[in-house]
């Protein structure tokens, strides 16, 4: 299954118009047996709660709650593969919902009052949904941006949204933010999401790295159980959920607010326009800060599918290890496959180009069927 960014219309253009409308979805929860407590062998967060337990407590309220009960209900199913951009080789859905609760604990015990806002510069990674999930969890609002964006830009950003702190990728980036983190005097908290906060300062903010973020928020529960569901029980259908902004190329970057209730309705709305199952493998390379990648992911993990972590470096190399049976992107990067394909047939000798052709022609009429 090939999915395109709606925002792209033909190779090289993007669509100017903003909207808080879905564009994909939640599909259906499937039940499947698990044990009556379960813990990962050799993980040093501890993870001993029932299904039970785990069910009652993410009754769908929030984006975070709609995923985080799915995840109950595979815990031992494995949701996310790294790359060697990610922190770990993979993740299973009890040590998501471990980590986003340790996230939504260790944000409230800094005092992140519900409906702050919370900047992300990051690229594709897994602390990214770690800390976007445990940051809607808390009842905060993310305000996304990638990593190579311009100081002035996310200066702008951060200032406009009125960001009382921020999620950094990695500790370079911190260095080259730093100016400008201390510039906003909005931002109270910067979180290293890899490597370390040791040594790094910037007057007058906490600067705390994604482990040490981790370890408060399980002090947190210890000493406060079940501070964060009474803080997930209160998230409104109209409660602000993200703020995503626009390029920019015409003038500042304008914020497009989405609520809970924007984004709950992709969740449940597209399983009606397709399927996803637990079985399905997903190639993720699209940024996830863009609107239509990180919802896309919502849906694909809500349903079980795997998400192999790839780039636009590696997607070639990546894609004959992982065989996915979903893949989402613009439409250039189709053309330029295709033409890859067909310059590597042109280049056979008589025999095997006859058979590779033969193929393609099959694979089109088979893909012409499909949408008759």
């Amino acid at each position: 299954m090939v999915w395109m960014d709606p925002s792209c219309g033909r190779p090289g253009t993007r669509s100017r118009k903003q909207s808080q409308r879905p564009c994909a979805s939640l599909p259906a929860l499937c039940c499947i047996l698990f044990p009556e407590h379960f813990q990962i062998p050799g993980n040093k967060h501890k993870i001993t709660k029932t299904k039970d337990k785990l069910l009652q407590e993410y009754a769908m309220t929030g984006i975070s709650s709609n995923l985080l009960q799915s995840f109950a209900r595979r815990p031992e199913k494995e949701l996310l593969v790294g790359n060697k951009s990610c922190v770990r080789s993979s993740w299973k859905a009890v040590e998501i919902i471990a980590a986003v609760e340790d996230v939504a604990s260790g944000l409230m015990a800094l005092h992140m009052a519900p409906q702050s806002h919370i900047g992300m510069i990051a690229d594709n990674f897994d602390h990214w949904l770690i800390a976007d999930l445990g940051s809607l969890h808390a009842g905060l609002v993310t305000v996304p941006r990638a990593k190579n964006t311009s100081t002035e830009e996310i200066a702008f950003v951060l200032t406009h949204s009125g960001c009382v702190a921020a999620f950094v990728e990695d500790e370079k980036l911190f260095e080259r933010l730093a100016g400008v983190l201390g510039e906003v005097s909005s931002v109270a908290l910067v979180v290293i999401m890899r490597g370390s906060a040791k040594n790094k300062e910037i007057p007058g903010k906490k600067i705390i790295d994604f482990e040490g973020l981790r370890q408060l928020g399980q002090k947190s529960k210890s000493e406060n159980p079940g501070h964060s569901a009474s803080r997930v029980d209160r998230i409104a259908t109209n409660d602000l959920a993200t703020i995503v902004y626009t390029s920019g190329t015409t003038g500042n970057p304008k914020g497009v607010r989405l609520t809970h209730g924007n984004i709950h309705h992709n969740l449940v709305t597209i399983p009606k326009a397709i399927e996803l199952t637990d079985q399905d493998r997903y190639l993720s390379f699209l940024p996830t800060w863009h609107s239509f990648e990180r919802t896309l992911e919502y849906c694909l993990l809500a349903a079980g599918t795997t998400i192999y972590y790839s780039s636009k470096n590696t997607l070639r190399r990546d894609m004959p290890k992982v065989k996915p049976t979903i893949m989402a992107g613009v439409p250039r990067l189709w053309e330029s496959l295709v033409s890859s394909v067909l310059n590597t047939v042109e280049k056979l000798n008589a025999g095997p180009k006859k058979v590779a052709q033969v193929a393609l022609a099959g694979s089109r009429r088979h893909a012409d069927g499909r949408r008759a």
